[in-house]
């Protein structure tokens, strides 16, 4: 991948998109240097949205952050055909 600035770019544009964690949040950052904050959880990928379905419908009744995580990748992997 060849990425080359131009002229008319306030910023040249990076090709990743990164996510942080921290005590005060969850924050993504895109590729255009936009950053995005999320309450609660984050998913990213062919499957995110099946992780972020599943990790809304157990959120409430949850034990911990391990289990919301588990049922997020639980979704993705069953039924998304580009995960393993």
């Amino acid at each position: 991948m060849q990425v080359h600035f131009q002229p008319t770019q306030d910023l040249e544009w990076m090709p990743m998109n990164a996510v942080i964690l921290n005590e005060t949040g969850i924050y993504r950052v895109d590729s255009a240097r936009g950053v995005y904050e999320f309450s609660r959880f984050w998913a990213s990928g062919t499957a995110e949205s099946f992780a972020l379905g599943a990790m809304h419908a157990v959120y409430k009744h949850a034990a911990n952050a391990e289990e919301i995580a588990r049922a997020g990748l639980a979704a993705a992997s069953e039924f998304d055909t580009g995960s393993c």
